[in-house]
C-alpha cells in the first residue's frame, strides 16, 4: 500500500479522534514500535503480548493488507485473543472508490495460501506453526470475519 496514503489516513483519523475526545490518541504501531534489534520471528513472538494490552484495534487498510501473511497473522491473533469486532475501527487507506472496492474484494476472497510470508526462514516457520495450530479453514474464516468492519 502507499505509505503516504496510510500517513494521511492515520493523520485524519487522529484529528477526528482528538476533536471528539478532547485528547490525542495513544497508539501502538507494529512496524514503528517493535524492537528493531529483534529478529522477525522474535518480533512475531511478541505480538500476542502487545495485542493483549490493547483495548481496540485500528486497522489502516489498503488493498494489499491480505497479501501479507504477517498482517493477517496479526488480525488472526487479535481475534483469537478475545478481540471483538466491535472494538475494531477500520480506516481505509485507499485513495478512491476503486481502491476501497479492492480492499473489500481482498477480504471477501481471502485465502491464506495467497499471502506472502515475511523474509526470513524463522518467521516463516513460526507463521507456518500458527497455521498448523489454527487450521487453514479456521484461519481463513477469522480473517474474512473482518469484512463487515470494512464495509
Amino acid at each position: 500500500d502507499e505509505p503516504l496514503a496510510k500517513v494521511a489516513a492515520l493523520s485524519a483519523w487522529a484529528e477526528r479522534y482528538t476533536a471528539t475526545r478532547g485528547r490525542p490518541p495513544v497508539v501502538w504501531i507494529d512496524a514503528a514500535c517493535s524492537d528493531p534489534s529483534l529478529k522477525s520471528f522474535e518480533r512475531l513472538a511478541c505480538v500476542p503480548a502487545y495485542m493483549a494490552r490493547c483495548n481496540r484495534l485500528l486497522l489502516l487498510v489498503g488493498p494489499t493488507l491480505t497479501d501479507q501473511l504477517w498482517c493477517v497473522a496479526e488480525l488472526f491473533t487479535w481475534r483469537v485473543m478475545c478481540g471483538r469486532l466491535r472494538n475494531v475501527e477500520v480506516v481505509l487507506a485507499a485513495p478512491d472508490a476503486r481502491g476501497r472496492a479492492e480492499v473489500v474484494a481482498s477480504l471477501d476472497a481471502f485465502h491464506v495460501i495467497w499471502a506472502r510470508p515475511p523474509p526470513g526462514i524463522e518467521a516463516t516457520r513460526a507463521l507456518k506453526q500458527l497455521l498448523e495450530l489454527a487450521g487453514v479453514p479456521k484461519f481463513n474464516e477469522v480473517v474474512r470475519a473482518y469484512l463487515p468492519a470494512v464495509r
